[in-house]
């Protein structure tokens, strides 16, 4: 995990900063206390070795967090998310696994 503050540059979007620091926008929004970004911005991010997995019917936390062999707590708070819907993108981190493994 990478972690340091950048300035949004004009242009910049939620949507191109999630794929450029490889985290999702609802955590750049949750860990920065905001609801939209803007020009000149600073923002705080956690880049995070992963990969995204969209959401399929019948899918959940739980489902999707033993599937790959993660807390769901994890997830949560990685994706700054307490639930998921169907096409929903969330991060799938690699290199941390459950407690106890």
């Amino acid at each position: 995990m990478k972690n340091f503050i950048h300035r949004v540059l004009p242009n910049e979007t939620l949507d191109y900063l999630e794929k450029k620091f490889n985290m999702p926008k609802q955590k750049i929004l949750s860990v920065n206390n905001a609801t939209q970004i803007y020009e000149g911005q600073w923002l705080y991010i956690e880049s995070i070795d992963g990969f995204y997995y969209i959401v399929k019917p019948y899918d959940n936390l739980n489902k999707i967090a033993s599937r790959y062999n993660i807390d769901e707590s994890i997830l949560k708070e990685i994706n700054g998310v307490n639930d998921v819907f169907i096409g929903q993108r969330i991060l799938i981190p690699i290199n941390i696994k459950k407690e106890g493994d």
